[in-house]
């Protein structure tokens, strides 16, 4: 007997007219958890599959979108140091690379960052030594700074320092 064969909410989803144990023994066990929960989104609400997500894979997920993006900072960062000579002869060029500077130390501060430091091992540190290597004398950008970058420069440093690392989670 078909489930829902009588009155479906969407006639045109195919899934409808699948047995229940086929979409929960025989589709479901090969989904990871993303494609599960696409899966179940075209499932009728009685019909959906139901297993508990993985250990810590909220975790992981959030810390593999937040380190890639603090590598696309990183990116970004490097590159504006590298090409310092060019940039502060142009003034367009180094209000966008302040602009830069400021995004990442806001990165580096921000609540979403913070799941970094408690996750991965190494994080914490890597954070202040980019924070200090911003605010020192040699940063070519230095002179440039102003006194509301640099006192938020210090308050992402200070809010780094007040996060505990809780376990390495391994993305």
């Amino acid at each position: 007997m078909l489930t829902n064969a009588t009155n479906p909410t969407n006639p045109t989803n195919i899934f409808n007219f699948v047995p229940h144990d086929v979409t929960q023994w025989k589709i479901s066990p090969f989904l990871d958890p993303n494609d599960r929960a696409a899966f179940n989104a075209v499932l009728e609400p009685t019909e959906r599959v139901y297993r508990p997500f993985p250990t810590d894979f909220a975790i992981k997920h959030s810390l593999k979108t937040f380190i890639r993006a603090q590598r696309n900072h990183m990116v970004l960062l490097r590159q504006i140091v590298i090409d310092s000579n060019i940039i502060l002869g142009d003034q367009k060029l180094l209000n966008k690379a302040m602009r830069i500077i400021k995004n990442y130390v806001a990165f580096i501060g921000s609540i979403q960052a913070k799941l970094i430091y408690e996750y991965k091992e190494g994080a914490k540190p890597s954070a202040l030594r980019d924070l200090s290597q911003i605010v020192d004398e040699e940063f070519p950008y230095e002179s440039y700074m102003t006194q509301t970058l640099r006192d938020q420069i210090y308050a992402s440093g200070a809010e780094v320092s007040r996060t505990d690392f809780v376990r390495n989670v391994n993305p």
